[in-house]
């Protein structure tokens, strides 16, 4: 009764946190395919976004079929461990020298029964508490990370277009536990002048919205170091620095509303944006 409705627990657990974050993968798949339909569809990338999708989805069924059988296991150890308890007390019950009656050894089975509901009870809880311990250790890890960049101590303000550089800056993306993550950028070095501009082509996933990510200090590089008019950008608040720096998405969304209000919209996103940590996005042309 107290054994089994802890077998297999510490496994389910795992296999279930494995489950969600393949569900992200999956759901952040899907996301970029169907945000990304024109990219796809121009890349003639249609039959490898579904195949990669098919196969988020069998890893998915997979992870999730074991935390299924451990459940199964469990119900049907409930299942026999009852039917033997009840059998074995009337068997006992019938063949002692006591001689109980027919109505007292009934009573003992139905007091058997009633026994083992409430560790049934307690198996229906654990099969749905590895869901929800999973998706508590995940909140938690969100609330509980560090910053992954922290505010420096001066304030940006400029009255003039300063002059922006990068030097020897490389950058890795956090890879996963255990891995060890590979650089996107590799000594990346060049200056745009006061006023002048510049032009970073590249193919899909070199970097180039990386360094945007970067010059907004959604992270920090690896190595080297990203100036502007020779001051190193850490030493600027984020919000200062984002409300001055400001970078245009090739996909923008207008709501059917004045342009104001659109403006508006806009730089609250960004504010918030700026106090959560802005994801990567993509290339800027």
């Amino acid at each position: 009764m107290f054994v089994v409705p802890l077998l297999g627990l510490k496994r389910a657990w795992s296999d279930t946190a494995t489950n969600l974050a393949q569900r992200r993968t999956l759901s952040h798949h899907i996301s970029d395919s169907v945000f990304g339909i024109d990219e796809v569809l121009g890349y003639g990338r249609e039959a490898q976004r579904l195949d990669e999708m098919d196969e988020l989805g069998r890893d998915i069924s997979r992870s999730a079929a074991r935390p299924r059988d451990l459940v199964g296991v469990r119900r049907g150890l409930n299942v026999v461990s009852s039917l033997v308890a009840t059998i074995s007390v009337v068997w006992i019950g019938a063949g002692s020298e006591v001689g109980l009656s027919p109505v007292a050894l009934a009573a003992l089975a139905a007091g058997t029964l009633r026994v083992f509901e409430g560790p049934r009870g307690v198996e229906d809880a654990v099969g749905y508490l590895d869901h929800s311990l999973a998706a508590v250790r995940r909140l938690w890890q969100v609330a509980h990370t560090p910053e992954r960049v922290t505010d420096g101590p001066e304030h940006l303000v400029l009255d003039h277009a300063p002059s922006v550089r990068f030097e020897g800056v490389c950058y890795a993306y956090p890879g996963r536990e255990g891995t060890d993550p590979v650089d996107v950028l590799r000594d990346v070095t060049f200056e745009v002048p006061a006023g002048g501009h510049a032009v970073l082509a590249g193919h899909s996933g070199s970097g180039k919205s990386t360094l945007i990510q970067l010059l907004l200090r959604y992270d920090d590089p690896r190595a080297g170091s990203i100036t502007l008019d020779g001051v190193p950008i850490d030493r600027y608040t984020l919000d200062s620095l984002r409300r001055t720096v400001v970078a245009v998405s090739q996909e923008n969304r207008l709501l059917d509303r004045s342009l104001a209000e659109n403006l508006r919209l806009g730089s609250t996103r960004r504010r918030r944006r700026g106090a959560l940590g802005g994801p990567r996005g993509r290339a800027a042309r």
